[in-house]
């Protein structure tokens, strides 16, 4: 866990010194100093309302574990977010396996099934909505952003590969992980049978919470709110551009989403500092902007997607009777 920290910890540094290293200071708080509010806090309203967007899809796929109300999941989402911007080792979804576990009573390990479901399906739709916006970018991208879009369809080259190999797995072991079950338990016949006891309830609690994908109308309704929680991402791109009075394409907005989504997945330090902020002004550097104007645009992004969300988190916190601390220990206990 300390070399990871320390590896995103340099990641960050460098990825900002870089970003900040070419930055004309006074252009910079110009175009600070010219942003509008108001769309800054619909965007913000927008950012929020995506926890109960992911709750509701959360309640679908745990249908097969146990039924329960959205409200019920809210909490935990919500707590799993701000984790995993605040700490570390980015143990969100262990935070929210485990508090909806302790909470309703059921299994964590099916539990964070679900949350892998979750995570394919957020990947298979960004690259499906990339994939559709890569039909009209070849014709408006000025020449400045031609090396950037090079570079931009080899990325999503790759990650439609490891979604489609995501898929056909998650997919495999839904239909035939029953069957798998035996032939594993024998291949494990060389360990204790009190940890291979415990290895095939592993196993078994995990196939459980892949149920959700058996049923059609669970599927259907998790695949149509995917859709429309990460066009709900896309709409704060776009006020958050409105606030600079950037009057970009329309799909300016989704190609800034692919950029975060890649900007808080790799490397960095607690709060995605660095990473994201390059992800967005990689993003720019695509459709012509300034860095100067794209790096006053990755800041404002950069707080309105991590303070309110931290706020919020810990409001949540609160109502729970949980502390920062337990929350820490529970992650570094799972990593």
């Amino acid at each position: 866990m300390k070399l990871k920290l320390w590896i995103g910890i340099i990641v960050s540094v460098l990825l900002m010194g870089w970003v900040l290293s070419r930055v004309n200071v006074g252009l910079l708080l110009e175009s600070l100093g010219q942003i509008k509010i108001f769309p800054v806090l619909i965007a913000i309203i927008c950012l929020l309302s995506t926890q109960m967007i992911k709750a509701w899809r959360w309640k679908y796929l745990m249908n097969s574990i146990k039924p329960m109300p959205t409200v019920n999941l809210l909490s935990p989402m919500v707590i799993g977010t701000m984790t995993d911007m605040i700490l570390p080792a980015r143990g969100g979804d262990v935070v929210r396996a485990f508090l909806i576990g302790n909470k309703e009573k059921v299994s964590k390990m099916a539990t964070l099934a679900t949350v892998v479901i979750e995570r394919i399906l957020d990947l298979a739709t960004i690259l499906i909505m990339c994939l559709v916006v890569l039909v009209w970018i070849p014709f408006s991208i000025p020449p400045e952003g031609q090396a950037v879009f090079a570079k931009f369809r080899e990325i999503i080259l790759i990650v439609g590969i490891l979604c489609v190999l995501a898929v056909a797995v998650v997919v495999f072991v839904t239909w035939r992980g029953e069957r798998l079950q035996k032939p594993l338990e024998r291949f494990l016949g060389f360990l204790p049978e009190r940890l291979r006891s415990r290895t095939m309830d592993v196993v078994r609690n995990f196939s459980s919470g892949l149920g959700s994908l058996k049923s059609g109308r669970d599927f259907l309704m998790v695949s149509l709110i995917s859709m429309f929680l990460w066009s709900v991402y896309a709409l704060s791109n776009f006020f958050i551009l409105d606030a600079f009075s950037m009057y970009l394409p329309f799909y300016s907005s989704f190609i800034l989403l692919f950029f975060q989504v890649l900007g808080v997945t790799l490397p960095s330090s607690p709060g995605f500092i660095g990473t994201y902020h390059a992800a967005v002004i990689a993003a720019f550097a695509l459709l012509g902007v300034s860095h100067e104007a794209a790096v006053s645009v990755a800041l404002v992004m950069h707080g309105a997607f991590f303070i309110p969300y931290i706020l919020a988190g810990m409001v949540f916190l609160w109502m729970e009777n949980l502390s920062i601390q337990s929350l820490n220990t529970l992650v570094s206990s799972k990593s």
